[in-house]
């Protein structure tokens, strides 16, 4: 004669379940309760494994305020700001959301942001500004997911920063000794100017920062040291401060 035993499982009230259960003769009853239906599954069975699998949905994809936002305030916005050196802001979501392909093109050719290393040779550098490639496939499909905003109460704030030297003030500070009057109309200017060093004894460089008078003249600085004469000979030739060509081969 067998004797049963009725137990009496409830399940979580979360999504539908897929169930699997073995049925074999048994003195135990089992009864499912399924938060979704109303009948109950009874059966026999002395071992009854059950495997429950929530019905999963399709993962939302990567938005400005949870995702691409932190990214950019980590690595763009010191000068995709207003007052910044880039020629844009990178802050806001509509001047984001406008530039969502070019944003992706550049990060994706590691054209931005700026770092001169390529990835994946040497040992890891310190302070290093290139974006990691999980980034860079964040980014990528933000923009293809068609850049949603998210949540914008809820986008993190960005950083602050100071006006004037981005490092705080420097030890040391060199200008030009004259003014160069750059043209209203016409091409791309590129110039070389000569500026002296008043030091006489050796220094170690942490950094060096340009911050130039009038950020829209000025697109990009390149920093050069010349210790064999030449860029003050080709200065000293010209009437205007400093001297034009984009031959600097000859500087030490």
């Amino acid at each position: 004669m067998l004797r049963s035993s009725f137990t009496r499982i409830q399940l979580p009230r979360i999504l539908p379940y897929v169930f699997w259960w073995t049925l074999r003769h048994s003195t135990i009853g089992l009864s499912i309760r399924m938060p979704f239906f109303s009948s109950h599954l009874s059966a026999v069975s002395t071992c009854f494994p059950i495997f429950v699998l929530p019905l999963l949905t399709a993962a939302e994809p990567p938005n400005f305020s949870s995702d691409i936002a932190p990214i950019l305030y980590e690595n763009c916005v010191s000068c995709h700001r207003p007052e910044g050196a880039g020629p844009f802001s990178l802050i806001e979501y509509s001047d984001v959301r406008r530039r969502a392909r070019q944003i992706t093109e550049v990060v994706e050719s590691r054209y931005m942001p700026p770092w001169r290393p390529d990835i994946g040779y040497g040992p890891e550098l310190k302070h290093s500004r290139g974006l990691a490639n999980s980034q860079i496939a964040l980014i990528k499909a933000w923009k293809e997911a068609g850049a949603p905003s998210g949540n914008l109460e809820k986008v993190p704030s960005p950083p602050s920063f100071v006006a004037g030297w981005m490092r705080g003030e420097p030890d040391l500070v060199v200008e030009l000794p004259e003014a160069f009057t750059l043209p209203a109309e016409g091409l791309d200017v590129y110039r070389n100017f000569v500026i002296p060093i008043p030091r006489t004894t050796g220094h170690y460089v942490a950094a060096i920062e340009f911050l130039p008078e009038s950020r829209g003249a000025i697109h990009h600085a390149m920093i050069l040291v010349d210790d064999s004469g030449w860029a003050r000979s080709e200065d000293s030739m010209d009437e205007t401060p400093g001297f034009g060509s984009m031959n600097i081969s000859n500087v030490s």
